[in-house]
């Protein structure tokens, strides 16, 4: 009995332990996985500095979190998050859409660069839009959908030879020829198609109120030293993402979030009165013509 005592508490410390082990490296494991799944959707490197879980409270933070400009930009990162905090429905954890009830981020640092090949937002926007398309792929061939091979038909088989016995010599009578029986062909079986294991869906999520403040907007025109300056990133709130759909996923979020970003930062570039005020707005319109089109309208020009 004493024996069975000790080993229960054996087994109960090693749980405990393997618990604290997991809970205190939950933060980790959700760097690493934000890390990996922004990078890919996002076709940049995306870096987080530090996340901290309080998974009691449903509440999250992340920091320190950037997105790198995609190719043929300059190497500082194109969006630089301050402090991300997250407030989850808790209830809605082990469903789909998981509830955000709200996302904040403070401080957020745009740089919107300028040149031949349009604009790094835009480009950061079409990467995420080619992930979102990816998740609409067709799905993998039905074993049914595939055509069975043909049997081989009987004419088709080799013909068999019929084979001369040569006669005995002691006995002068010729033995007649044995006849040699026609091999069977037997049809050739269709193999079945094995179908690819699908993938199982991704976690949708609904968004209720998503606000980013206190940011700011750089502009880097290729082409015209002058152009670069910095302005106030107006405030962007966002209500009820991914609701009118049944949820959306990261890339679908991620989308309109960019979308977000992009029209917020055309606005404050084109209302600078830059010394090259002209020549700014120009290279905005040939680099983002319907942005820039959205941009003045709601500016009033």
């Amino acid at each position: 009995m004493r024996k069975f005592i000790i080993g229960v508490g054996l087994l109960l410390a090693v749980i405990a332990g393997g618990l604290f082990y997991l809970f205190s490296s939950l933060d980790g494991i959700v760097k690493t996985v934000i890390e990996r799944v922004g990078s890919e959707v996002a076709g940049t490197k995306v870096s987080v500095g530090g996340v901290a879980l309080r998974l009691a409270e449903g509440k999250a933070t992340l920091s320190g979190l950037t997105v790198a400009n995609p190719p043929g930009f300059s190497s500082e990162p194109a969006i630089r998050l301050g402090e991300v905090t997250i407030a989850l429905d808790t209830t809605t954890l082990n469903h789909s859409p998981i509830v955000i009830k709200e996302v904040s981020v403070a401080a957020p640092a745009v740089a919107l660069e300028l040149g031949a090949g349009g604009s790094n937002l835009a480009v950061l926007r079409r990467n995420v839009t080619g992930a979102t398309a990816g998740q609409d792929e067709a799905a993998p061939a039905k074993p049914e959908d595939a055509a069975p091979a043909e049997a081989a038909k009987p004419e088709e088989a080799a013909k068999p030879e019929a084979t001369q016995a040569e006669p005995a010599k002691t006995e002068p009578a010729k033995p007649e020829p044995a006849k040699a029986e026609p091999a069977k062909a037997e049809p050739a079986k269709a193999e079945p198609v094995k179908a690819e294991a699908a993938k199982p869906a991704e976690k949708k999520v609904v968004i209720r109120h998503l606000a980013i403040a206190q940011g700011r907007v750089s502009l880097a025109v290729t082409g015209l030293p002058g152009a670069s300056t910095t302005a106030r990133l107006d405030d962007i709130v966002l209500n009820d993402l991914g609701e009118k759909s049944g949820g959306a996923t990261g890339a679908e979020i991620g989308r309109a979030v960019l979308d977000a970003v992009l029209s917020a930062s055309l606005k404050s570039s084109i209302s600078l009165s830059a010394p090259q005020g002209g020549a700014v707005l120009d290279a905005v319109k040939q680099a983002l013509p319907e942005q820039a089109g959205e941009a003045l309208k709601a500016l009033g020009r």
